[in-house]
């Protein structure tokens, strides 16, 4: 048994497309089911050590705005104290990486009216490669998403039920209902308020991502990062990071 959480880092609004940050990134962060308390174990500690309290939750806007149990950060030297311990923790933990990233203006440009939201296509993206996982595995999964509202649940709760009974397809490749429903045995969404440590890690590993697609300097969480993305046959393109528009690979 494998639990995925997934996060996201960017909107994913088409009609106002951000210019600062014009991308969507969905990342799913797998755990064995086994190892999960051991890796919820060793995010607790870090808190507990680094930031004296086990409850604060690890979430890159309020690190990134000094809030919410981060405000020791507005100093330079706790910042770069707290980002290298951070990096280490990331570094140690036990985990595989998967994660979509859509260029929203390229997407728009390409399919118009037709263009699929972000989220929901990169939802699809990332269960197909994750399914791949699991099959190569002869394992099952539980799946966790952060809450975003009832609206919004509601309808990526739908894209779960189409994909569990109509399956996948992107281009000639298909994986029916059927199997999708053998490995794929739970999709839950969890509040970020309950402080899950498997969701925290997701949110972390997807911003960097979505800075180095677009050109920001690479720091030490991307090539950390880097190393725990999903690969087949030594590949991590189209298998642990999948960008859309698929032209877009070698921007």
């Amino acid at each position: 048994m494998y639990y995925l959480f997934l996060d996201e880092s960017g909107d994913h609004n088409l009609v106002k497309i951000h210019k600062d940050y014009p991308v969507f990134v969905l990342a799913g962060c797998i755990v064995e089911a086994n190892n999960y308390n051991n890796f919820k174990n060793e995010v607790i500690g870090y808190k507990q050590t680094i930031l004296g309290n086990p409850k604060i939750i690890l979430h890159t806007a309020d690190i990134t705005r000094n809030k919410n149990g981060f405000e020791s950060l507005k100093d330079k030297e706790a910042r770069l104290n707290f980002y290298s311990s951070l990096n280490h923790l990331i570094e140690k933990l036990d985990f595989t990486l998967i994660a979509c990233l859509v260029d929203k203006k390229a997407h728009l440009e390409k399919y118009g009216e037709l263009a699929f939201n972000p989220y929901e296509l990169s939802l699809r993206c990332v269960l197909e490669r994750f399914y791949y996982f699991l099959n190569e595995k002869d394992e099952t999964a539980k799946i966790y998403a952060e809450s975003r509202g009832a609206y919004l649940d509601s309808r990526l709760e739908l894209t779960f039920l189409d994909i569990k009974f109509s399956g996948i397809t992107f281009g000639n490749r298909k994986i029916r209902g059927a199997d999708i429903r053998k490995r794929l045995i739970e999709f839950k969404f969890l509040e970020k308020n309950k402080n899950i440590s498997g969701l925290q890690i997701a949110d972390l590993c997807a911003t960097p991502i979505g800075r180095k697609y677009i050109g920001k300097n690479v720091k030490d969480d991307y090539k950390i990062i880097e190393t725990k993305f999903r690969k087949y046959k030594g590949r991590i393109d189209g298998c642990g990071l999948i960008v859309i528009p698929e032209e877009c690979y070698k921007k």
